[in-house]
This record gives C-alpha cells, structure tokens and sequence, in this order.
C-alpha cells in the first residue's frame, strides 16, 4: 500500500500535451527532428507547442477540434493543419523517436529491466467495416466480415520498437492462448527488420 501511494503520488493527472511539452524539455532533439519539407529553417512562433497538439490530435484520433484554440497563433486550426501537413512525414518522425529510445534506455529503471536485447511480439484482431489490402476473413474470429492483425514489438526495457499491420492468415493462436506465425520465421521476423539493442533507430 506504501509503494502505491508513493507512486500515485508520483504521477500526477496531467494532459496528454503537457506531457509531451515536458518531455520536449528533457529531450529537445524531439522538437528539433521535426523540419519543414522545404527544407529550408522554420519560422514558426512556438513550433513545438504546435507539434505537442498534433501529436496529441493524431495519437489520440480525436482530430483538431478538441486541441484547437482560437485566439492561441500556435494553436489555431489552421497552424496545426499546415504544421502536420509540412512537418509529419516518415522522415521526420523516425529521427524524432530515436532520441526518446535512447533517454529510456539511460534510465536507471529501464537498465533494471533488462538489457534491451530481448523483445515480445504480441497481436490483436481487429474486424475492418471497409476495403483494405491486409483485410482477410477469418471465421473463427470475424464471422462473416473480414480482418487484420496488428502487431506490437516491445522489448525488456518497455520500449515499442516496431508496429504493423499483417493479414490475419499469417498468425495462429495456440492451445496456450500465445500467439505463433503460420509463416516461416524469416518471412515473420522481415515484418520487423530492427535491431533489438537499446539505441535501434526503428
């Protein structure tokens, strides 16, 4: 009862963007990874509040309306629109993650955790109402609709390293209730080409 108390105490109730402003602070190459796609420098006033919210936006699915306000430059519709659309990509989110794996792989816990070296793939289903390339029936688990499976990497230090979406034919559950490929192991594990050590960039 001491270690929850001590714990809940630790973790207070915060929004989602404040934490990820907070954690902009401890890590300022997160904000710094985001670049226009012009390449040229950014202009922006409080460019990272602006990428706090779309963070938010888009990782929550809740779109703009709850994150924007008028009146706020940085976080007005029109900003978070234009700062997605010219600051999210591929390129900008994959150095963006490379800092935050890093600072966890530092921490004294983490370390306690594990080395970093060994990693659990787990997989939900999910039925998909529309067409979709990796949608697949499977009657045991969507009746007469068809699904997906997504599958989550994560590895002793609590770090997801790598998420995608496969056609549920590809996995089986056991009598154990675990998850095993129906493809060969090499097929399985190219879903996932990322090292396992505490400083992968996936």
């Amino acid at each position: 009862m001491d270690l929850r108390a001590r714990t809940t105490a630790m973790l207070p109730r915060v929004e989602l963007p404040e934490v990820i402003l907070e954690v902009m602070g401890w890590v300022p190459e997160l904000a710094g990874a985001f670049t226009a796609v012009s390449g040229g420098r950014s202009r922006l006033k409080d460019l990272p509040v602006s990428i706090a919210a779309c963070l938010t936006a888009r990782s929550l699915n809740v779109g703009y309306r709850p994150i924007a306000k008028k009146g706020v430059e940085a976080l007005e519709r029109s900003r978070l629109s234009h700062v997605y659309q010219n600051y999210f990509r591929p390129e900008t989110l994959a150095p963006a993650n490379a800092p935050l794996v890093d600072k966890q792989a530092g921490l004294p816990l983490a370390q306690a955790w594990g080395g970093g070296l060994v990693a659990a793939v787990d997989g939900m289903r999910f039925v998909v109402p529309v067409p979709a390339a990796f949608a697949r029936p499977n009657r045991k688990y969507f009746g007469s609709k068809r699904g997906m499976t997504w599958l989550n990497a994560m590895n002793d230090r609590s770090m997801g390293r790598a998420v995608r979406m496969a056609s549920s034919r590809w996995l089986l559950q056991g009598p154990s209730g675990l998850w095993r490929p129906r493809l060969s192991y090499v097929t399985f594990m190219s879903l996932f080409p990322w090292r396992l050590g505490p400083r992968s960039r996936r």
